[in-house]
């Protein structure tokens, strides 16, 4: 563990640093080298929903308990309609009809 600078004041009168020692200097160089590599990394770019899930929790985050239950009632209200739909609404294979081609002679 490295040890802080401090002074001495010798006989002269005039304070002296002490020098601080590194633990391990070819240690020292290979974790800033960790580091270089991974700020030059470009981050991971967040999935639109999941940037979106965070705004909504940081909107519901400023509203007074009262009305932070009520948000979130109605988000819930609004999935639920919304995957009830998914549900009731027939497939798109449903509204295709399939019509024989003919051949004319």
């Amino acid at each position: 563990m490295q040890q802080p600078c401090s002074t001495q004041t010798p006989k002269d009168g005039k304070p002296r640093r002490n020098k601080r020692r590194l633990d391990d200097p070819s240690q020292t160089t290979k974790e800033l080298h960790t580091v270089n590599q991974l700020l030059s990394q470009s981050e991971p770019s967040m999935p639109e929903n999941e940037a979106f899930g965070r705004y909504v929790t940081s909107a519901l985050n400023k509203l007074p308990e009262r009305e932070l239950i009520m948000a979130q009632n109605d988000i819930q209200n609004i999935l639920t309609r919304y995957r009830l739909n998914m549900i009731s609404a027939p497939s798109p294979c449903e509204y295709v009809s399939y019509t024989p081609h003919k051949e004319t002679p």
